[in-house]
């Protein structure tokens, strides 16, 4: 599914001026990571990911506590104890010994509700996982192809100033006329300057991507010979509103709305329940007077001052707020997501011509403006087309660097949209 960058892809890009490097070959201890695996290796490794795995542990320690049955109390306790008498007498009629058995119970479903409600933070926290794995996915592709175009555009830099440099040799030895080699190589040294200031740049890009990709790996920074450029995977077929529509709905951030709003909602049911007083029903013996009976009983709260009022309207309007938020999330998510897939479906059309449309015709100018100045100089005549063969390297070097970039930001969007569509990363 792979390719190697460090051969395929300059081949393609850069067919003329990186044909020596390109056809040097991987040393043999150089493991290529691709994109895929480094994804999964930073999934696997990732502290955000594992601390969000964690709460779906909690919220599941939640979840059970929520299921229990309220536990019963028990009361034991003796009256008319003296500690002041010599002897005890364990048949004593003036001492009084109770002991009681209570067990609240739940009325108006607060059992079911209450579970019901820490059910959704269980599918909130599952959903905050799997945007975790979009996120680092995302991330993770977005160093992996800026370190990608900085090494692949300090290749091909490094061979234009080393071509360059043969250049710049050509007026000093074929140039008689002293004041006009030093105006040529005036041209070529300040194009030279130019391009020691670009590789610099980039170089410092490059460093600075493959370090971040390298502490989301828990490794050092990756080095730039193991990167290589996936292959274009086509998008699902159909309507790009329709399978918006159907993608929004796993979607993560979604997900975790709807638990939410499904949190509110029993929470809302559990407040408007706890209205309901619970009874507890006792059942105990007692012995006073020298006589064993057995001791039953019910006790009922009165809900005479406090009626939950104020908790039922705050439940009432989580849950409005939750159902709204919802609503947000959904538009503005099938919204992206139709963007999205547009967008992607037509870079990955322009990726897959741009080699035709953009590089050859470049190629051509510029090995034709090549062939006249080594011409003009061959035959003494000052190199009068420097200017032009100039040109025309700065505008071959621009198409493979647009090229270049239009290719991998076509893979990120490819792998956005599988991610929106399918749930999955498919580099």
């Amino acid at each position: 599914m792979y390719r190697s960058i460090g051969v395929a892809l300059v081949l393609v890009l850069a067919p003329v001026v990186l044909s020596a490097a390109a056809e040097q070959p991987l040393p043999a201890e150089v493991t290529l990571l691709p994109l895929a695996e480094a994804i999964k290796r930073v999934q696997a490794v990732s502290p955000a990911l594992h601390a969000a795995q964690a709460r779906v542990a909690a919220a599941a320690g939640t979840l059970y506590q929520a299921s229990r049955l309220p536990n019963p109390s028990l009361d034991l306790h003796e009256e008319n104890f003296n500690p002041g008498r010599a002897t005890r007498d364990p048949l004593d009629k003036t001492l009084d010994i109770f002991a009681v058995l209570s067990q609240p119970i739940e009325v108006g479903g607060k059992r079911a509700a209450r579970t019901a409600a820490a059910t959704a933070d269980v599918e909130a926290a599952r959903a905050g996982v799997r945007q975790i794995e979009r996120e680092l996915a995302r991330e993770t592709a977005r160093l992996y192809f800026g370190a990608l175009r900085s090494h692949v555009l300090a290749r091909v830099l490094t061979n234009n100033r080393t071509g360059l440099q043969t250049l710049m040799d050509a007026p000093a030895r074929h140039m008689p006329d002293a004041g006009a080699e030093d105006v040529e190589l005036m041209k070529f040294r300040a194009e030279a300057v130019r391009l020691d200031t670009e590789l610099a740049r980039v170089r410092l890009d490059f460093t600075r991507d493959a370090t971040a990709l390298g502490a989301l790996l828990g490794t050092g920074p990756v080095a730039g010979v193991r990167l290589v450029e996936p292959e274009f995977v086509d998008l699902p077929p159909g309507d790009p509103a329709e399978l918006a529509r159907q993608a929004v709905e796993r979607r993560p951030e979604v997900a975790a709305a709807q638990a939410r709003l499904e949190r509110a909602r029993y929470a809302f049911e559990l407040e408007k329940a706890r209205r309901f007083p619970d009874p507890a029903l006792s059942a105990g013996y007692e012995r006073t007077g020298g006589q064993d009976t057995l001791y039953t009983g019910v006790n009922v709260p009165l809900p005479f001052f406090d009626l939950n009022t104020g908790n039922i309207e705050r439940a009432a309007a989580e849950e409005r707020a939750a159902a709204l938020d919802l609503e947000a999330l959904t538009r503005q998510y099938t919204a992206e997501t139709v963007v999205l897939l547009v967008t992607a479906q037509d870079l990955i059309g322009r990726a897959r011509q741009v080699e035709q449309q953009l590089l050859y015709p470049a190629e051509v100018v510029r090995n034709a403006a090549r062939s006249t100045f080594h011409k003009g100089v061959s035959d003494h005549k000052g190199g009068s087309d420097i200017l032009q063969l100039i040109d025309a390297e700065r505008v071959y070097a621009e198409a493979w660097r647009e090229a270049l970039g239009l290719k991998l930001e076509a893979h990120t969007k490819a792998l956005e949209a599988h991610l929106a569509v399918d749930g999955e990363e498919k580099p």
